[in-house]
């Protein structure tokens, strides 16, 4: 998420199998867009639960949070999960994004605007790229 959490993430989960020395490179997201919400750890409870929510709130990332919420934006757009090749990467200033289409590849970035503006943006972005990739 912001500040290639995907890629601390990965040398995470290698450091704790011991791994760490098989990495050959770390691959920038930006030039290789990830999947929608790599990096992220998410929690879920139940929405009645507000003793559970205030524990949560405690450890709730807002930057990361946000970044997740504007590459699910950019991915409802679509209307797809695993069955188009699409990645969406935010680092909190710049949304990074990734359509392959039939015969194309559509690679844009768009700067995320404050507040709920950040999610129409993201909309909007994913639907000149589906009509760019040829997949409307």
């Amino acid at each position: 998420m912001p500040d290639d959490g995907a890629i601390v993430m990965a040398v995470a989960a290698l450091e704790i199998v011991g791994l760490t020395d098989r990495i050959a490179e770390t691959l920038d997201p930006a030039a290789f867009v990830p999947a929608i919400g790599q990096g992220c750890v998410a929690v879920e409870c139940r929405s009645d639960d507000a003793a559970m929510h205030a524990l949560l709130a405690a450890v709730d990332d807002e930057p990361t949070r946000r970044a997740v919420t504007v590459e699910r934006a950019f991915l409802a757009t679509l209307g797809t999960g695993c069955s188009l090749p699409v990645g969406a990467w935010c680092d909190g200033t710049t949304l990074h994004a990734f359509l392959g289409g039939v015969d194309t590849a559509v690679r844009r970035t768009l700067a995320v605007p404050d507040g709920s503006a950040a999610i129409d943006a993201a909309a909007r972005l994913a639907a000149v790229m589906r009509a760019e990739a040829g997949d409307d």
